[in-house]
């Protein structure tokens, strides 16, 4: 099973460090909040992860899964609401992830917050910049961050239930597949010459 490395942040604001063994993002992120906690960073360790409909977040970087994101939006907002300012929120947060310090050296020299993350935004997820944008312009930065967070997350639990709705059919076609190949080329030929002795 893939193991993740995280770190995340309790209720009492103390961050923890630590890894968990999970089949997905999607399932160490859950149990994670499971366990009141509020992931800050979330890594597989073991193996390649495999982003799905997230472009790169910076030039040259990495690109990040949906879950990496989703946490990382999520942790942002959390630290903003605690009472941090952007660019502390963003040093806590670059610890674990360097290419951060950019978008943090972007908004020093005058660059909106939503201009500066607009790289993790693009394609299919331009509309999620416009939501932190929109907070930005009415003074609520935090609730832009999680609406952006929570777009993400639905859509990955409506994916995830599309999922599961789709398998016991697929399973039930591939075991009926199965079945016919079995009698056409198993029983058929076995009960041929009974067959045609009775004849």
């Amino acid at each position: 099973m893939p193991v993740f490395s995280y770190k995340a942040m309790g209720i009492d604001g103390k961050t923890r460090n630590g890894q968990l063994s999970a089949t997905s993002e999607a399932e160490a992120f859950t149990r994670l909040r499971g366990e009141n906690l509020s992931p800050l960073f979330l890594k597989l360790t073991q193996a390649n992860t495999k982003p799905t409909g997230l472009a790169r977040f910076l030039p040259g970087a990495k690109r990040m899964g949906e879950a990496e994101v989703e946490a990382l939006l999520g942790s942002l907002a959390i630290l903003l609401r605690a009472g941090a300012d952007i660019r502390t929120a963003l040093n806590v947060l670059a610890d674990d992830r360097p290419e951060l310090k950019t978008v943090t050296q972007k908004i020093l020299s005058g660059a909106g917050v939503e201009l500066s993350l607009s790289p993790l935004f693009t394609g299919a997820d331009a509309h999620l910049s416009a939501l932190v944008a929109a907070g930005e312009v009415r003074g609520d930065l935090p609730s832009g961050l999680e609406a952006a967070s929570g777009v993400i997350a639905t859509r990955r639990k409506i994916r995830q239930q599309l999922f599961e709705a789709l398998s016991y059919p697929v399973f039930v076609f591939v075991t009926a597949i199965a079945a016919i190949l079995v009698i056409l080329l198993v029983v058929v030929p076995a009960i041929a010459p009974l067959l045609s002795e009775s004849e």
